[in-house]
């Protein structure tokens, strides 16, 4: 039983692309069988997730693996859900979205500066411009990803 709960729990990860090295948050529910409390911390170590036997509700970024024996759910969003696998994987987005905020306010204030405007070239300032526009777009995308508003 052991080998099949950790089996499942590496699939899953594997097929919904999370990251292999993160302990997330999980539960199990057994149909004929229940390992004792103590056994849980060594599955958990095994196959890099935490359970929780008595969770009730299943919340809706729930990965599911059912077997004859048992239903085992992981509580991550896949990449297909919100293009973020791992709190790596956030934390390089945020990273990312931070340059941008960055680059943004420098852009901002390039073009507010009239001496700069009425040096540079048209070419240029209508450049950096559009430049402004793409970094926007690409920050809201990042903000997106993340859920951020």
């Amino acid at each position: 039983m052991l080998q099949q709960v950790v089996t499942a729990a590496r699939e899953l990860r594997a097929d919904h692309k999370l990251d292999a090295k993160a302990v997330l948050p999980a539960s199990i529910r057994f149909r004929d069988f229940a390992f004792h409390d103590d056994d849980l911390p060594v599955i958990g170590a095994l196959a890099k997730i935490a359970f929780d036997q008595k969770r009730e509700e299943l919340p809706a970024n729930s990965l599911a693996r059912s077997t004859a024996d048992f239903d085992l759910h992981i509580y991550a969003a896949s990449s297909a859900q919100n293009g973020t696998t791992s709190g790596e994987g956030r934390a390089r987005i945020e990273k990312e979205a931070a340059k941008l905020e960055t680059v943004i306010e420098n852009s901002l204030r390039q073009l507010a500066d009239e001496a700069f405007t009425s040096r540079a070239p048209a070419k240029v300032v209508e450049g950096l411009r559009q430049k402004l526009v793409d970094y926007e777009t690409q920050l809201k995308k990042y903000r997106d990803q993340l859920g951020d508003k």
